[in-house]
């Protein structure tokens, strides 16, 4: 590969896909230095990716808005976008997505090599016809950052696995330090952050066993619990709280920044299968992670500092956004946390195993000391 050549990489959404999607980009970087990197994602995630130092310049787009408004004033700024990604005559379009709205974007990009996943391995088939190099990761590479990372193969030669890294400007840690100080939580506390809500519903782990996870964060290890969530899981988040007189702080809505931030400065964040986990993960900080649909070995964090519980359920992972052995047998897809079977199943003891041996492995620290963080 020229090392002059100007890469595409198309990964439009999710929090946590986007951090699988980052060692694309760090591998490109390490063996090629001098190419320009961009970045097509959804502008909700823009923020994610503009302190990266590895990608040269992102290009925020917002399919969401424009698939529900095709007007005039919609239509020049969809031209307007994809204008400003074609002058940079990209080489190489990558789309790490396969879905067919990131294929059209490769494809409008302009980029005569378009390379993705298989019509037998993209999420979408259709989005195979938007690109002209079709490639297949062997069954052997589980875990979808060797995924991802096998779309080079015909680029970088060697495959590598580097883990995603995310960086921080100083003025946003010292934003996060002065916001635990607001919530009377100091630096020598062991802070733990939980992040209960999640994209899909099937995600959910029960708000009972949330609570008693807390109770027992504080009661045994004496943390400082931070739950946290959007906007709409304030409910939830009020839910878990209900009966506890515990110093227990909550994080409602945020800048992406502002995550990014807190996280960096605290000692170890639990939840599901979501986006804070993994950016956490990108940042070095250990977590503790719950798998029911999806599967730990496929997109949990990797290495020593990470714990993870796959639910031992006959069908899980399904990898649905619905419970369909619950739709099956009730006829209604409206579900609750504590209707799925497969995250009803881990068990708050089994839980409780993982948070001991996360525990024993920081004792040789001082509490609130940073450096068991990468």
């Amino acid at each position: 590969m020229d090392k002059t050549q100007k890469v595409l990489i198309v990964r439009l959404s999710s929090m946590g896909d986007i951090v699988h999607s980052l060692p694309v980009a760090l591998s490109l970087k390490s063996k090629y230095p001098d190419i320009f990197i961009g970045w097509a994602v959804e502008e909700d995630f823009k923020e994610l990716l503009s302190a990266v130092p590895y990608i040269d310049r992102v290009y925020p787009l917002n399919t969401k808005r424009w698939r529900k408004d095709l007007g005039y004033n919609t239509l020049r700024e969809i031209l307007s976008a994809i204008k400003e990604i074609r002058d940079v005559d990209f080489d190489v379009a990558v789309d790490v997505q396969g879905l067919v709205k990131s294929g059209v974007v490769a494809y409008l990009s302009g980029a005569p090599l378009r390379i993705g996943f298989s019509r037998a391995h993209a999420r979408e088939r259709m989005s195979a016809l938007f690109i002209n190099k079709e490639i297949t990761p062997p069954a052997e590479l589980v875990h979808i950052i060797d995924q991802n990372l096998y779309l080079l193969k015909d680029i970088t030669g060697d495959i590598d696995s580097p883990d995603p890294r995310l960086f921080l400007q100083e003025k946003d840690e010292l934003w996060a330090m002065g916001e635990l100080k607001r919530m009377g939580i100091m630096d020598s506390d062991l802070k733990v952050f939980i992040t209960p809500g999640a994209g899909w519903i099937t995600k959910l782990w029960g708000p009972q066993k949330y609570r008693e996870l807390v109770i027992e964060l504080y009661k045994r290890y004496e943390a400082r619990v931070i739950l946290s969530g959007s906007y709409a899981d304030r409910g939830l988040i009020e839910e878990i709280k209900e009966g506890i007189s515990l110093p227990v702080s909550q994080f409602i809505g945020s800048s992406i920044f502002q995550l990014m931030a807190l996280l960096k400065n605290v000692d170890l964040v639990i939840g599901g299968d979501t986006g804070p986990i993994h950016i956490a993960s990108a940042l070095g900080i250990p977590t503790l992670s719950l798998y029911g649909p999806s599967a730990a070995k496929r997109s949990g964090p990797r290495g020593e500092r990470h714990e993870s519980v796959q639910s031992d359920i006959q069908c899980s992972p399904c990898f649905g956004r619905e419970c369909r052995l619950r739709r099956l047998k009730t006829r209604d897809s409206r579900l609750r946390f504590k209707e799925v079977p497969c995250m009803e199943a881990i068990s708050i003891d089994s839980v409780k195993i993982k948070l001991e041996g996360i525990m024993s492995r920081m004792a040789s620290y001082s509490v609130g000391d940073p450096t068991h963080r990468a």
